[in-house]
């Protein structure tokens, strides 16, 4: 398990699931699966005025990753 913050974002990784959190309210944003993540492995960005939020988590297949990048309004998912 992690916890990852930013002044307007939590991220909780739990084994197989992320869920991101909007931090001013505590409302959940989005819960993501991913692959067996048994040591919370997550990164995020920490940009002070971001155009984007980018999280970084591991896929649903092992060894892969999902890059989730909030913009204004959309959500992209890349996978690598």
């Amino acid at each position: 398990m992690n916890v990852k913050l930013r002044k307007d974002m939590m991220v909780v990784v739990l084994k197989e699931k992320v869920f991101i959190f909007n931090f001013v309210t505590l409302k959940l944003i989005e819960q993501v699966e991913t692959f067996e993540n048994p040591e919370g492995l997550c990164a995020i960005s920490t940009a002070e005025k971001p155009i984007s939020k980018i999280i970084c988590i591991p896929g649903t297949d092992k060894g892969s990753l999902k890059v989730l990048n909030y913009g204004k309004s959309i959500l992209n998912v890349y996978y690598f």
